[in-house]
């Protein structure tokens, strides 16, 4: 009893640093995202975002909010890839205010015919279900920066924060199918179905 009575009286140290000692980050969360790339109709195909600021100080340490593009080939084994390139960068004096939460917002998007011009590619230099990889860079006023790299995944994937820093735009192309077709299925062992 004696050793329990000195354990007891022992300072422990707490396994988690109190909340004013850890590094405060920022991210946008997504509000929007909508649109697709249509490898057949890259004049009419654009992706529209809009997301606003969050971080210690209300999303008024957010100095700017940048974004760079890359090729990934899916259909010649990355042969025909192109490395990422700067594609937009907003600066915090362009951002406005969310009317909602009072926080800074913006909002932007990236045609295909653009993302082609920036990567200094054409329609002909890409295949079908390809993708697009857009990757993000939050810097903050003091010069620290935030990536999908250096984010938790809790603040990038759940849906109360919604973090944006990366998605993928596959290349899809239109389909003309139209009218009416007629199908019989097959069953387990040649039996036929219902046509």
């Amino acid at each position: 009893s004696i050793l329990l009575a000195f354990t007891a009286c022992e300072e422990t140290e707490r396994a988690f640093p109190e909340y004013e000692n850890l590094e405060h980050g920022a991210y946008a969360r997504q509000l929007t995202k909508t649109g697709t790339f249509f490898l057949t109709d890259v004049d009419n195909s654009a992706i529209d975002i809009s997301v606003e600021f969050y971080d210690e100080n209300d999303g008024k340490d957010v100095a700017s909010y940048s974004w760079v593009v890359e090729y990934i080939d899916k259909a010649n084994g990355g042969a025909t890839s192109v490395a990422p390139v700067n594609i937009l960068t907003i600066d915090a004096g362009a951002f406005s205010t969310n009317p909602d939460t009072g926080l800074p917002f913006t909002s932007f998007g990236f045609t295909l015919a653009e993302v082609f011009s920036t990567l200094g590619i054409t329609a002909a230099d890409v295949d079908g279900g390809s993708t697009f990889r857009f990757n993000a860079t939050l810097t903050l006023n003091d010069g620290r920066t935030f990536t999908a790299a250096n984010t938790g995944s809790n603040v990038i994937s759940s849906a109360p924060f919604r973090g944006l820093f990366s998605f993928d735009a596959d290349l899809l192309c239109t389909s003309n199918l139209e009218g009416t077709y007629e199908a019989t299925t097959v069953g387990w062992c040649g039996d036929t179905g219902p046509t």
